[in-house]
């Protein structure tokens, strides 16, 4: 193997000289964040402050670096460290409304990013964030004031964009969402969440929702999935999903059981009774820790679920999946893995968004819609004998319910 020699002042041999100069070590600190190594950033950070501890941006830096490891309620120490350097610097709170955003206290997120303003009525960040909250709040008037002042204060504020072109597409103004999109994606062309939120307002159907983009809508929903889901939007497909196996067989004991897409949980909870060892896969890290709390599975994977299913050896005489395919389009590969994974008679019970078309369609929501056709196709091509379909309601949606497909079929 071919060695590439350092110069004396590399980033390698500066790590072994433990630099005693603050410049040296954020400049350190600068080239590891660059070559995303977060924990080294951390360290030569840490070590400019017990340098010098009065700059309040290191501490602000160091902040954000520990977010990036995913050490929150350190980064959190941090950023009030520095604060208590100088109390006006905006970007710390800032900073600290994100984490509060994250953790759901939307009041008290509102509240810092108020503050970063005040010492700060410049910085577009913040107008984002509070664009946000209001969002969340329901508050849309407001929300699109304040992405559209963030943007006033920087023309290339990629996010703003995307907010602004999810709000409009959200409430049913296309064009302005379009055009919205097509700005972000002159900034950052390789996003492929707003490349699918595009295609799916222009009517362009593809195979499948990207992996990030799920990923970002659920980690991003974790906290307030099942409040909001099923509180405020009438979500109850899990338990459709449990009547439709009971009305086949109220009697059957399944031995091992795979959630496709299990978010929080639910589906395990609702089946827990009748499947004696649950295995859930699902791309959300965040999903997943919801999931860890309820302790209903024996193990949880996390990772793309065709990446995951192609690669497991073990069988399963049950699987079931509560609007997951209404972010995977094609369909096809998740009907190879269920049948390489299935046992003898294994059964899947699952749900679609329903349609009646020729084959799955991208929605102007960013979900897809599945015709009955389409799945008798892929359950017929794979050996499945379709024991049951019915259409019921899966949640509300302006006041409407979205008509969902409820299919049960043995292998």
């Amino acid at each position: 193997m071919e060695k590439n020699n350092q110069s004396s002042n590399s980033p390698v041999n500066l790590v072994d000289e433990c630099p005693e100069n603050f410049e040296d070590c954020l400049a350190l600190a600068e080239a590891q964040l660059e070559a995303c190594d977060y924990r080294l950033a951390c360290f030569y950070f840490e070590r400019a402050i017990l340098i010098n501890p009065t700059c309040s941006s290191t501490h602000n830096e160091l902040g954000l670096a520990l977010e990036q490891e995913g050490r929150i309620s350190e980064a959190m120490r941090s950023y009030k460290a520095g604060l208590l350097v100088d109390p006006r610097f905006a970007e710390a709170h800032n900073n600290i409304g994100n984490l509060l955003h994250a953790e759901g206290n939307l009041e008290d997120a509102l509240k810092s990013y108020k503050k970063a303003l005040k010492y700060d009525s410049l910085l577009a960040p913040a107008y984002n964030n509070i664009g946000n909250v209001k969002l969340e709040l329901g508050q849309t008037k407001s929300a699109k004031k304040n992405f559209q002042r963030a943007l006033e204060l920087d023309s290339k504020m990629t996010e703003a964009y995307i907010n602004l072109g999810n709000l409009f597409k959200d409430s049913g103004e296309a064009k302005e969402a379009v055009r919205h999109y097509k700005k972000a994606l002159r900034l950052d062309p390789d996003d492929l969440t707003t490349q699918h939120n595009l295609n799916a307002i222009l009517g362009k159907t593809t195979e499948r929702a990207p992996t990030q983009y799920v990923k970002e809508v659920f980690d991003d929903y974790a906290a307030r999935f099942e409040s909001h889901l099923v509180d405020e939007l009438g979500y109850k497909m899990p338990l459709i999903l449990r009547e439709t196996v009971d009305s086949w067989s109220r009697e059957q004991q399944f031995q091992q059981g795979l959630d496709i897409g299990c978010g929080t949980g639910i589906c395990g909870e609702v089946f827990s009774d009748a499947v004696n060892l649950m295995v859930g896969i699902d791309v959300s890290e965040k999903m997943l820790q919801k999931s860890e709390e309820k302790k209903i599975y024996k193990e949880l994977v996390l990772g793309e679920i065709n990446e995951v299913l192609a690669k497991r050896k073990d069988s399963f005489d049950f699987f079931v999946s509560a609007d997951v395919f209404i972010y995977l389009g094609d369909l096809n590969e998740v009907f190879k893995n269920v049948r390489k994974c299935s046992r003898e008679k294994g059964i899947f019970v699952f749900s679609t968004e329903h349609i009646e078309a020729e084959s799955y369609v991208l929605l102007p929501s960013g979900r897809y819609a599945h015709p009955q056709n389409y799945i008798d196709r892929l359950l017929d091509q794979y050996g499945f004998n379709k024991l049951s379909f019915s259409i019921q309601g899966i949640r509300r949606e302006e006041g409407k319910w979205i008509k969902g497909g409820v299919y049960l079929a043995e292998l």
